[in-house]
């Protein structure tokens, strides 16, 4: 509930306070007298936009100052850093350029933060275009509220998200499939390709070796045989020579002969070995054009491979490595289409199943609630009325698969209409109270502000209007702006307001009335109906 408010150059208040007390508040005064700016400035201090226009002329600064008790949000406080020991000091202030700022216990927060931390200890019915209750969304809240429907909601709405995710990833599936496609062809063509030359790491060089014996092979064999020849064969040869100079050596008795004579023995011997190498080495070789031209194919696939592939064979072989994994990966999407679609279907039944369920016990809360409202529209002098939930089928969404519409009908024999059609003034400030005061104990709303909510209505009526106004501040601090004393009189708490002159300027004077001076004020508003001056 709000203890105090305190406001400072807020349209023609240069400087009030405004202390209200639990249950029925009514706030009385003339037309222009400064009423509804009290209803402002507790929308400032909710979170409601800031217009630079309700500075006051002779101000720098509009501030508004709140005292708040609302422990269950105590917790919401804690979360976001902001202390709270019980009571909530909410403070507002607007400079002429239009800038804001606000603070929950001295502590700085955006608007948007203030609205969604505070915004909820109140609801102002006011103006059609700012009743929540007009809204069918919200009456879906009301009704689910009102039917205790709000945890099956939430189990709804886990398992709706669910079977959105599920099919926005079927659906981007989908949109990429023909790509996907595309790529899986390439990648199969690359892994292919690369398998076709099954290439290894050392081969490309081996060829190349093998190719330049190849390509001077006539060379190397004529070289072999003309060194064997040289070297063993002819009559000239090294080996000859060598023979005769060991025949020399032979005969002599010299130690460093000997160990020459050891050694020259030594080449001799390798000399053989080396001819017989050479020999061996000239059969082996053959004129192959052949092995040639096969050689020459393998390296040019090996180019064509490093042309597309990468720069080396280590490279090449890395990319088909690559290019089998996301060809594995690829594939396994492929197939978890097949598993999505499935789970989409599992989930498509059991989100039907519950938004079904969902419907039957809104339609059943509905019925309810209707009676309900009629109840309470009775007691407002609707002898004939008839109000209705209307809970009608839709496509599937985050709330179910329904639409909730409240109608209402002020005569027997006048069709039901949407509540934000109807046309009266009156009618329609009764029927949002005869909903508040069937719905205000299953709201987490603390404050309940009506703006003339009996606009439109009078003499029984408006008596009708305070008794159920007294009646809900039994269950929630109400604040009331009323100009009938036959609402006044029910209040617990009167707050007058008053215009004054001074000096030549205009001035707010609020002040809280009770016993013989209330009892004056009711007389006044009595003969100010009645046409008396």
């Amino acid at each position: 509930m709000i203890r105090l408010l305190r406001i400072e150059n807020l349209g023609i208040i240069r400087n009030c306070i405004v202390e209200f007390g639990e249950g029925f508040n009514v706030i009385t005064g003339e037309s222009g007298s400064g009423k509804s700016l009290i209803v402002k400035a507790i929308n400032l201090i909710s979170g409601e936009r800031a217009d630079r226009r309700l500075v006051h002329p002779e101000g720098d600064v509009l501030k508004v100052e709140a005292v708040v008790e609302a422990p269950w949000i105590a917790g919401k406080l804690e979360e976001v850093g902001i202390p709270c020991d019980g009571e909530i000091l909410v403070r507002r202030m607007i400079d002429r350029s239009g800038r804001s700022r606000a603070f929950i216990n001295d502590t700085l927060v955006t608007t948007g933060k203030l609205k969604e931390l505070l915004g909820c200890i109140f609801e102002v019915q006011g103006q059609r275009e700012s009743v929540k209750l007009l809204d069918p969304s919200y009456q879906l809240e009301l009704l689910d509220s009102y039917g205790g429907l709000k945890d099956k909601v939430k189990e709804y709405e886990r398992l709706y998200q669910s079977y959105l995710e599920v099919k926005r990833q079927l659906e981007e599936l989908e949109a990429q499939r023909q790509e996907i496609a595309r790529r899986m062809d390439y990648l199969e063509f690359v892994v292919r390709e690369i398998e076709e030359v099954s290439p290894t790491v050392g081969e490309e060089e081996a060829l190349k070796e093998e190719r330049e014996i190849l390509l001077n092979a006539e060379a190397i064999r004529e070289g072999c045989l003309k060194a064997a020849e040289l070297l063993y064969e002819s009559e000239a040869s090294a080996y000859s020579l060598i023979s005769f100079a060991l025949k020399e050596l032979e005969g002599i008795r010299h130690p460093e002969v000997e160990r020459l004579l050891d050694r020259l023995n030594s080449v001799a011997s390798e000399l053989q070995d080396v001819v017989m190498e050479l020999k061996g080495l000239e059969g082996s070789i053959e004129l192959s054009p052949e092995r040639l031209e096969e050689i020459e194919s393998r390296l040019s696939a090996y180019e064509k491979l490093k042309m597309k592939y990468g720069k080396s064979v280590e490279d090449v072989l890395s990319f088909y490595e690559g290019a089998k994994k996301e060809l594995e990966e690829l594939k396994k999407r492929a197939f978890s289409k097949e598993e999505l679609e499935a789970k989409l279907s599992q989930l498509e039944g059991k989100v039907l199943s519950k938004a079904r369920k969902l419907s039957e016990m809104r339609r059943e809360a509905g019925k309810l609630l209707s009676n309900a409202v009629a109840a309470e529209l009775e007691e407002l002098g609707f002898g004939s009325s008839r109000f209705e939930v209307d809970v009608r089928e839709r496509e599937l969404g985050p709330k179910g698969a329904d639409r909730v519409e409240f109608l209402f009908s002020a005569n027997p024999d006048v069709p039901l209409k949407p509540l934000r059609e109807i046309a009266s003034g009156g009618e329609l400030s009764r029927v949002l109270l005869a909903l508040k005061s069937v719905l205000v104990s299953h709201e987490e709303v603390s404050v309940v502000i009506f703006d003339e909510v009996d606009a439109g209505v009078g003499g029984e009526t408006a008596l009708l209007v305070g008794r159920k106004l007294r009646t809900l501040g039994e269950k929630r601090q109400v604040v009331a702006i009323s100009h009938f004393p036959q609402v006044a009189r029910f209040a617990h708490h009167h707050i007058k307001v008053e215009k004054v002159l001074k000096e030549g300027k205009t001035f707010v004077k609020v002040t809280p009335i009770m016993g013989k001076e209330r009892e004056k004020e009711l007389e006044k508003m009595a003969g100010v109906l009645n046409g008396e001056d």
